[in-house]
């Protein structure tokens, strides 16, 4: 089967995004497909090309529409929010042999619609991979519209959907879906770096990897190191993702000082092909969410890259992070996504004899397969079998 992967991902390493469509096709190809990619943003943006041609990447072949990346004009933003997918559309026109199978990743109701036409014409399966939902207070009033148009009608009526999450499994029941968290490839060297370095002595180092948005409560996770270290606590907090400046520029509102402790350390923005190396360094990655609806439709990929990593979590159960996360187990659980509770647990851990956290380290190695894309093969035939 030919497929044609295409949405607002910046293809082939630059985003979350990107990470989650790559497995998903991996998945694919080790079941016999065809997968090639039409990528909104990505590697060539940068250098003003994105004019459809095609490049390979892992053995998929790939283009990039140029839609979400580079400065341009007020003007040129509101014709492209107009025509959003048509830059896509036109390159999925120009191939030389229509697709059999076209996979949208988290479209809007106007792409959704025009792809979904597009693949009727052609007499192509369609398909929709959903990773979230977001919360009204992110949305604009016509946004919110739109975006409940596209949700709670159009969508439901596309027969095929990859969601990520069971809370989006049920509110699209009665089709054929699969659920497949975020995935990886443990066979790669990117992960097994990670898993085999030592760690070296010193408090005990937790992570945050990522650009935070009000959903992660960062903000609460700064707070409670500040206090503890404060008064004594010998641990350290690592943020990768942001600089200092940058987030407390965004976020200093929601911060007791902006006068951060020296154990508080920002690393910035890093490449995504450096990010096990920052894990490699951490003992913990700690994540607390709001518990809305956001955070129940999503599944955060941090929370997979920590275990490919080898690195216990500390977080509040949001999606389906109860599936994997045990306490004491596989990592810390905390009650809810406050600093008190965060503190509690905090504390929990730094109770612990040294040879405890190297236990829950080898338990976390273990459950890492959960997430290897080679788990989901089976879980992808049955989808592909029952396309309609």
């Amino acid at each position: 089967m030919r497929i044609v992967y295409t949405g607002a991902f910046r293809f082939p390493t630059y985003d979350a995004a990107a990470a989650r469509v790559l497995n998903n096709a991996r998945c694919l190809r080790a079941l016999g497909h065809e997968v090639s990619f039409i990528s909104w943003g990505g590697k060539y943006v940068s250098e003003g090309l994105g004019t459809g041609e095609f490049d390979s990447f892992d053995g998929f072949r790939f283009a990039i529409s140029g839609e979400l990346d580079g400065k341009i004009s007020i003007w040129k933003k509101i014709l492209r929010r107009i025509d959003r997918g048509g830059a896509s559309l036109r390159i999925l026109k120009s191939l030389p042999q229509s697709p059999d199978l076209i996979i949208s990743y988290n479209p809007d109701l106007v792409s959704n619609v025009r792809l979904a036409r597009y693949a009727r014409r052609v007499s192509a399966k369609y398909a929709n991979d959903i990773t979230e939902w977001s919360d009204k207070k992110e949305l604009r009033l016509v946004e919110r519209i739109t975006n409940a148009i596209n949700l709670k009608c159009f969508t439901k009526k596309v027969r095929n959907r990859i969601v990520i999450s069971d809370y989006l499994d049920s509110c699209f029941g009665g089709g054929n879906n699969v659920v497949v968290p975020p995935l990886v490839d443990l066979s790669g060297t990117k992960w097994a770096v990670a898993r085999t370095v030592a760690r070296s002595d010193g408090p005990l180092t937790f992570i945050y990897a990522g650009n935070p948005a009000r959903k992660d409560c960062l903000h609460t996770v700064i707070n409670c190191f500040q206090d503890m270290l404060s008064g004594g606590a010998e641990l350290r907090l690592l943020i990768i993702g942001i600089t200092k400046e940058r987030y407390l520029e965004g976020y200093s509102d929601l911060l007791k000082t902006s006068n951060l402790h020296g154990s508080i350390v920002f690393a910035g923005r890093v490449p995504q092909e450096e990010v096990p190396r920052y894990y490699a360094e951490s003992d913990y990655m700690v994540l607390l969410r709001e518990d809305d609806r956001k955070s129940k439709a999503g599944f955060p990929t941090k929370f997979v890259e920590s275990f490919a990593s080898g690195v216990p979590v500390v977080a509040n159960l949001t999606s389906d992070l109860g599936r994997y996360l045990r306490d004491s187990e596989t990592g810390f659980i905390v009650e809810s996504n406050c600093s008190e509770a965060l503190r509690r647990t905090l504390e929990r851990i730094l109770s612990l004899p040294a040879g405890r956290h190297a236990e829950i380290r080898r338990r976390v190695a273990e459950e890492s397969h959960s997430f290897d894309f080679h788990s989901y093969t089976d879980a992808f035939s049955s989808f592909i079998s029952n396309i309609v």
